[in-house]
């Protein structure tokens, strides 16, 4: 009977005929795989959905299950699987204060009441159905067959695979959520409508609101302040005149000369502000190039981006499209829908480069693919006459493999691919290519077979060497392949077909790719490349000319002579730019030749790092590669932080004074969905590429702080093998794990999180510059803005350097550069945070540093605009301002919201984040949400706002500073110790300046748990252990290495597990009970409800405050026993012991008063003291208020220095002055402590 039980779990046999308590037992274990199963599907179903994966097939074959096929199991079986998940969600559901509202309704009987039990009791079966229900289960209408065998038949997921298996079964899901909630909640499927009518017209009653509060409260205020009768305007100009007539008066020369000048200069002032120059460039986004250069980069760059993402758009949608195209075809099988697929992206490329094959867009199937084709021709054909218009044809042929028309780019895996090896078989092919071309060379006539057939195997394995030690580049492979051919071997021309370079069995041999959408896609880049570099290097010259910092001269003197008259600084050591170091011949020949500074000349070729030598050592690069995978696993891969990510970036919008009207931010939705989903979508795939262009181009999206991060750290690993090296697996790893298909479509969601708002922030500007860039006057209006906000020259023209820009095109780039600069940019972080993102220490401090960057910038730009003569540029910069001040106070407005509607006082939520929050939690706003009595215990619960606002990053000082001063305020200390505090900190709590540095000087994840198995000696920060000193060298690897593992375990594991333990109702392994409802609203709304639990905290702090007081005493005797101690050790040892103790019982007496204030009582804190054994003179002493010092008698009587005074031959009243250690004693005997208890 054993081994029948163990095959239920595979659905081998029945539950009919065996006891019922049996069927009951196995009933209630199939109901909760069951459960486990239903969501599992659910996350496989997404990523199958996302990634075109298998994960649903591989459940359905491996995930266990009890086959349940009598009445009694099967009503237990469902009761658990249904039951169970339900009132766990109606518990979850009652959190919510809306939904307590219906709650409460609900009882109130009546028309009203009825309908509000409906949605109370119908909302969390709708949300728990859906989770919990199984491929294997049906609803009550399919049971019942109140649908048609058409629907039943397309909803069965077991006829498709892939993404369309996923969908069918996600749509069966759904059912079970439209059916469920109505069901359970008593009412027929007719109000189903009515339901879905209310919910529509309530989303759209949440826009007026939004916009209401920007038309209605920001706007008038905006006006206000703005106006000239308030005289504020005024008051800004007239301390702007101020600053300008200062920096006169004391001769400081203007900023943008600083870097024009050389350190070595005979004017005292200009060796001085070189040297302050030289400090700032590490900061500024601009480093040691002129202001102007890095809007021509960017330029040039976001014309590469934006061709890029066009084409990608419109291949996307053509390979969709042509999966569908497949499956109608009756194409069956991944493998078989990818080739027809790729087929069909070898004939675009055909038909694009002109093969007289495909001549006719009437080759390719009406619709989208049609559609696609037609603007991905159009796209290719403007790059190409836009390219003609840049480079001669000579020009062209020598970059483009000798006809453009037909060029589309190659990629040979044998110059990417470090685990690349040519084939058996490719190797065998080529050596016959080999040696017949060999026998019809003169020079090996009379040669046997065997001599033919040794030497092409040579000369086969020196083209393999000669690919691989080439680096990436596919002219160099395919240019020196036939080079080496046609001089080792033979005449190659013979032997190729009509537009081939090399005969298709060497390309084979070299790992051609056969990708034929990357190969278009690499083909638009590399051309869009050429025109982006090429407009940036004569964009470069253009402006460096009319500057003055670029001079044309046959001589240094003579450089030096011109380059004194355009700029006004005369100074030597000019040099000139020569190819080389990203300067091709071809495409800087504007630029090659003319003179400049060293540090201009140099940040014109391209940027380096001070920490490039660390990329030099394999074990290093090996720790960045676990760093980068780190950071990734705890923020793409995780539910919580994805979610944070779009509410915080809604903070941008806020700071900007980016709400009312101006922009959709369901329009921006649109385009962020369309571009994740696909064309099923509204928009269409011209219009979405246009903008996904727009914002490429302009530098808008694609900027995310932790993707690009993460990114650029991949990249530095491949870049820092030196050329001509293959790349090994400490190089690829990281790129790999970006690579793979889950990671890149997480990557995007989290991408386009952060896009949302900058999208919706750029239409916003874009609005507001309609009034202020005005028709006919655009150039000036655009110029004045420029000069007045941003600080430096508006640039008329287009990147030809000729055409004048539009009214349209100079609004784009206002609102464009206000969005860069105000929203986080990866794009402008300085080198020096680039170089500390290298370091083993901090996570992601680009951000902070791009923090400190947008908000300097947003109260900058806001003052400027203030200042200005037209008032809608002064209502902007009003906006700016109250904005920014919204977001920074938003936190600070939340907790003082909370403690009003929770009932707690300023008293007690400084005691809860003083003494009984992890330190994490000390520099943010706390919103208390609740406190609950629960006999003599009280239980707190907060959410910090840190992690809601990116602003935190600001406000984090003051909130450190603040801590600090209250502190410092009950322990009565004096001013200059309350002012060194708040700026540096007390014990383990922050100050000002700590907390600013924090981001940047922090442990990184990896770093972290190496510390806590090294320097920590097996505990974590917080005091954990990992493993003892007991336990077994084995036991100890065993246990370190999976305390670093976790460390790389993805966030979603982490949540998701979290949430299970909760509904199980599970405990932490320090017997906190977990709450389902706080793990449901960490995993799907990103909001961590924190526990300020005072009685456990206690219960810590006292066995801390025990284990510090034996550690004071143990460092004294230990020192007292050294055989070279003198009496000077002895008497600052005894002076320390006393006031790391009374330290000790002033932070325990401050626990113990915060807790007081938080509603516990000295009876109880007695009592947990008398718990722990705590000593009587210890309770005395913190009762009392009194410190009372150790006898200093018994220092003279202690064993260890007697044995070491006897070795010496002296008494220890010899050896110590007994009155020194009375004055020690009696500084801290009878010493009050701060504070009342």
């Amino acid at each position: 009977m054993a081994q029948k039980k163990d095959n239920y779990f595979y659905g081998d046999t029945g539950t009919q005929g065996l006891p019922f308590y049996e069927q009951i037992g196995l009933g209630v274990a199939s109901g909760v795989l069951k459960i486990g199963e239903g969501i599992a599907e659910l996350g496989a179903g997404f990523i199958d959905y996302a990634a075109d994966t298998d994960f649903l097939e591989y459940l359905e074959e491996n995930y266990p299950k009890i086959n349940v096929d009598d009445g009694l199991g099967k009503m237990i079986e469902l009761i658990v699987q249904y039951g169970v998940p339900y009132s766990a969600a109606v518990k979850i559901a009652g959190k919510v204060s809306k939904i307590k509202d219906l709650g409460k309704a609900a009882k109130a009987g009546g028309v009203s009441g009825a309908a509000a039990k409906v949605g109370y009791y119908g909302l969390p079966a709708a949300v728990s159905e859906p989770l919990v229900s199984t491929s294997r289960d049906v609803t009550l209408g399919q049971a019942f067959g109140l649908y048609s065998d058409e629907m039943m038949e397309r909803l069965d997921p077991t006829q498709y695979e892939g993404k369309s298996r996923a969908a069918a079964q996600l749509q069966q899901k759904l059912l079970f959520g439209l059916e469920g909630g109505p069901l359970v909640g008593g009412i027929t499927t007719a109000l189903g409508p009515v339901i879905r009518g209310a919910a529509k017209y309530g989303a759209k009653a949440a826009g007026p609101v939004v916009r209401g509060t920007g038309d209605y409260v920001l706007n008038p205020l905006a006006k206000t302040l703005a106006s000239e009768k308030t005289g504020i305007p005024q008051s800004i100009r007239a301390l702007e005149r101020g600053r300008v007539a200062a920096g006169e008066k004391l001769g400081i020369p203007k900023y943008e000369d600083w870097r024009l000048y050389h350190t070595n200069s005979t004017k005292m002032k200009q060796r001085v502000f070189k040297r302050f120059d030289n400090m700032l460039a590490a900061l500024r986004t601009s480093g040691d190039t002129p202001v102007a250069v890095r809007p021509i980069k960017e330029a040039g760059e976001g014309y590469i981006e934006s061709q890029r993402k066009t084409a990608d758009v419109f291949l996307n949608d053509i390979e969709k499209s042509a999966h569908k195209l497949a499956e109608s075809l009756g194409t069956t099988g991944k493998q078989n829908t990818k080739v027809f697929t790729n087929n069909l992206m070898e004939d675009i490329g055909k038909f694009i480069t002109g093969d007289k094959t495909i001549s006719s867009i009437k080759h390719f199937e009406r619709g989208p693919i049609r559609d696609g084709v037609k603007g991905l021709k159009k796209q290719f054909d403007q790059i190409k006459n836009h390219l003609k218009g840049v480079l001669d044809e000579d020009e062209l042929n020598s970059l483009f493999r000798g006809d453009i028309n037909r060029y589309l780019n190659r990629t040979f895996q044998i110059a990417t691919n470090s685990k690349y090896r040519p084939s058996a078989d490719d190797i065998t092919k080529v050596s016959a290519l080999f040696m017949r071309m060999m026998r019809k060379m003169p020079e090996h006539a009379g040669k046997s077979r065997e001599e033919l057939k040794a030497m092409a195997k040579t000369q086969v394995e020196d083209l393999i060497d000669l690919g691989m030690a080439e680096g990436k580049s596919t002219e160099t492979i395919i240019k020196d392949a036939a080079n080496f051919i046609s001089a080792e071997v033979g005449n190659v021309k013979g032997f190729l077909k009509p537009g081939e370079e090399l005969p298709k069995v060497v390309r084979r041999l070299m790992g051609e790719t056969k990708d034929a959408k990357s190969q278009l896609l690499d083909t638009v880049g590399d051309m869009a490349t050429v025109i982006g570099k090429t407009d940036v290097f004569d964009n470069m010259a253009r402006i460096g000319d009319d500057a003055g910092w670029l001079v044309t001269a046959d001589t240094a003197t003579e450089a030096s002579r011109l380059f004194a008259a355009k700029t006004g600084v005369r100074r030597g050591g000019l040099v000139q730019i020569k190819t080389g170091d990203g300067m091709n011949s071809l495409m800087a020949k504007n630029l090659i030749g003319k003179w400049t500074t060293p540090e201009i000349a140099a940040a014109l070729k391209g940027e380096t790092l001070w920490s490039d030598f660390l990329l030099k050592n394999s074990v290093y690069k090996a720790f960045l590669t676990f760093k980068g995978a780190s950071q990734l696993s705890k923020t793409v891969l995780s539910p919580t932080t994805q979610i944070r990510n779009v509410e915080s970036a809604a903070m941008f919008a806020m700071a900007n004074g980016h709400f009312g009207k101006g922009a959709s931010l369901s329009d921006s939705m649109k385009i962020i969905f369309r571009d994740i989903f696909g064309p099923d979508g509204a928009m269409n795939s011209t219009k979405l590429a246009e903008k996904a262009a727009e914002y490429r181009r302009l530098g808008v999206t694609n900027s995310n702080i932790i993707v690009r991060e993460v990114a650029a750290q991949a990249d530095d690993l491949l870049r820092s093998v030196e050329k001509g090296k293959k790349l090994g697996y400490t190089e690829t790893m990281l790129k790999s794990l970006q690579d793979l298909s889950v990671m890149r479509n997480m990557t995007k969601v989290y991408q386009s999180g952060d896009d949302l708002w900058k999208i919706y922030g750029y239409e916003f500007e874009k609005s507001k510059m309609l009034n202020v860039i005005k028709n006919g006057t655009h150039i000036d209006d655009a110029e004045k803005y420029f000069r007045e906000v941003f600080g430096r020259k508006f640039d008329r023209y287009l990147p030809d350097g000729k055409t004048i820009k539009s009214r349209g095109e100079a609004i784009r780039e206002i609102a464009a550069e206000t969005i860069k600069n105000t929203y986080p940019n990866y794009n402008y972080v300085p080198s020096l945070v680039k170089n500390l993102r290298r370091m083993p220490l901090g996570n992601f401090i680009s951000f902070p540093a791009e923090m400190y960057r947008t908000s300097f910038n947003l109260m900058k730009f806001g003052f400027r605009e203030m200042r200005s003569s037209d008032p809608f540029v002064r209502q902007s910069g009003a906006r700016k301002l109250i904005g920014f001040s919204s977001a920074i106070a938003a936190g600070k407005v939340a907790q003082e919201t909370a403690k009003e509607l929770v009932g707690v006082t300023d008293e007690q939520l400084n005691a809860i984040r003083e003494s009984f929050v992890a330190p994490w939690n000390k520099s943010g706003p706390l919103v208390p949400i609740s406190k609950e009595v629960k006999g003599d215990k009280v239980v707190y619960k907060f959410v910090n706002f840190a992690y809601q606002s990116p602003y935190d990053v600001i406000t984090a000082p003051y909130y450190a500073a603040m801590t600090q001063f209250n502190k410092a305020r009950l322990e009565e200390k004096d001013l200059d110790a309350a002012m060194f505090n708040a700026f540096f900190g007390s014990g383990r709590d922050p100050g000002a300046f700590t907390a600013l540095v924090q981001p940047f000087i922090s442990e990184a994840i990896l770093t972290e748990k190496l510390m806590d198995l090294t320097a920590r000696g097996g505990k974590t920060r917080s005091g954990r252990k990992i493993f003892s000193s007991e336990d077994s060298v084995g036991d100890r690897v065993v246990l370190g290495m999976t305390h670093v593992l976790n460390g790389l375990n993805p966030g979603a594991l982490t949540q998701v597990t979290n949430f299970a333990r909760g509904v199980a109702g599970e405990q932490t392994r320090y017997a906190k009970q977990m709450n389902a409802s706080d793990e449901a609203l960490a995993l799907f709304a990103g909001i961590r409800v924190n526990e300020a639990n005072i009685d456990q905290s206690l219960r810590y702090q006292v066995n801390g405050y025990l284990s510090d007081q034996r550690e004071a005493k143990r460092l004294l005797t230990s020192k007292m026993s050294l055989t070279n101690v003198n009496p000077e050790t002895v008497y600052r040892e005894y002076e320390k012991m006393l006031a790391n103790k009374y330290e000790n019982f002033a932070e325990i007496r401050k626990a113990f008063a915060d807790a007081e204030k938080l509603g516990y009582g000295k009876q109880y804190i007695f009592r947990q003291l008398k718990k722990r054994k705590v000593s009587k003179k210890d309770l005395a002493v913190i009762f009392s208020g009194q410190f009372i010092a150790d006898d200093y008698t018994k220092i003279i009587k202690d064993s260890r220095l007697l044995r070491t005074l006897k070795e010496r031959g002296i008494s220890p009243l010899e050896f110590l002055d007994i009155n020194r250690l009375r004055e020690i004693y009696m500084q801290y005997n009878g010493r009050r402590f701060a504070g009342e208890f």
